[in-house]
């Protein structure tokens, strides 16, 4: 009977935390924040990287030589912030000091394991003992985030480091100018491909939100 109800919860366990391909488009989550009291449109110019900002708890070296390499996730990102904002109607330009704001992107990508007992057999007073079975599950999950900053916020930032302080400060926020954020967040699959495309998906459903982006 022990043998019976672990064997339960194992499939029961597995049901819950192991989604397949057909689900986890269904738990992807795209968030946008606007700085509503200014007019992005206003900006005409902008800049942005020439790779992702990487974060991660556990790829391999050749998964992140994958991740930057030529054609690789950084570079299709990249392509497409540069494609969609161009298309919106500003105008890309390679320095800084001649961009009106600088797009920031991010990847974070961050395992996660969890596990624990719960019971499995109640037992019975003064005869059986409880009886408590674990389980254990692991996920990726991977999230993007674009950050629209004032370039000239990033100048007052730079002055304020050379000349009141070297190190983090909590008056840097007062200090960067965030004008919008996109968070698109997912759990990951296996299929690097598939997790690309809901990355491009997350972008557009991001610029759907944001409609206030478009220069008239």
């Amino acid at each position: 009977m022990k043998t019976a109800l672990l064997a339960l919860l194992v499939m029961l366990v597995s049901c819950t935390y192991n989604t397949g391909p057909s689900t986890y488009k269904e738990q992807d989550i795209t968030f946008t924040y606007q700085d509503t009291t200014f007019d992005v449109t206003t900006y005409t110019t902008f800049t942005l990287p020439d790779s992702v900002n990487l974060t991660e708890n556990y790829l391999k070296d050749h998964e992140i030589d994958l991740f930057y390499s030529e054609g690789g996730l950084s570079d299709i990102l990249i392509d497409t912030l540069a494609t969609r904002f161009v298309n919106l109607g500003y105008v890309l330009v390679d320095s800084v000091q001649n961009a009106d704001f600088v797009l920031n992107p991010t990847v974070l990508l961050v395992k996660s394991v969890s596990g624990g007992y719960v019971p499995i057999y109640p037992g019975y007073p003064g005869y059986y003992p409880p009886y408590w079975g674990y389980y254990y599950y692991e996920y990726n999950e991977g999230t993007l985030e674009v950050d629209l900053i004032d370039r000239a916020s990033l100048d007052s930032l730079k002055s304020y480091h050379e000349t009141v302080a070297s190190v983090l400060r909590e008056d840097e926020e007062e200090i960067i100018k965030v004008r919008w954020v996109a968070l698109i967040d997912g759990v990951l699959s296996n299929d690097k491909d598939y997790n690309a495309e809901r990355y491009l998906n997350g972008i557009e459903e991001a610029f759907a939100q944001s409609p206030y982006l478009q220069k008239n």
